[in-house]
């Protein structure tokens, strides 16, 4: 009977002696960067996914390994099949969002595309573009294109 008297006794004191933390203490901040920092370095362009919206939309989805390298304002890629390139690029906001341009119009297309996700390790870029076809009748069409790379650092 002692025993179980002495229980309520011991919460309070462990209540009681349960502190609050330190007010001089100061928490860590999370070490933030920014996109432009993220992106510096080598990667690897593992996957690439692009669906052509039609009446069915048509999914190609590519596997062949294109390697970036970011620097302080130019990439060096090296294609699969088109060769190696030192090219231009840049970083915009834009409605909240990150953009990623590169390119030159005399050496490779420009390209635009919204970075999706970046993290230390991984990295997703998605467009959404107008492509145009003939039909079996000769009238030019339009369709939209979505097409994501997926990113790994190397």
């Amino acid at each position: 009977m002692k025993k179980h008297l002495l229980l309520p006794f011991l919460f309070i004191a462990l209540f009681f002696s349960a502190c609050t933390p330190d007010e001089d203490v100061d928490m860590p901040i999370p070490d933030m960067k920014t996109p432009s920092e993220m992106i510096q370095g080598d990667w690897l362009n593992y996957e690439s996914i692009y669906t052509a919206h039609r009446a069915t939309d048509e999914v190609l989805v590519t596997t062949a390994v294109e390697k970036y390298k970011f620097e302080a304002d130019s990439v060096y890629l090296e294609t699969f099949n088109d060769g190696n390139f030192l090219l231009p690029y840049h970083l915009s906001e834009k409605n909240n969002k990150t953009y990623i341009s590169y390119g030159i119009w005399d050496v490779y297309m420009p390209q635009e595309y919204e970075i999706v996700s970046i993290t230390d390790s991984t990295m997703t870029w998605r467009k959404e573009d107008t492509n145009y076809e003939k039909d079996s009748t000769g009238v030019e069409v339009s369709f939209q294109v979505t097409a994501v790379e997926k990113f790994r650092r190397k």
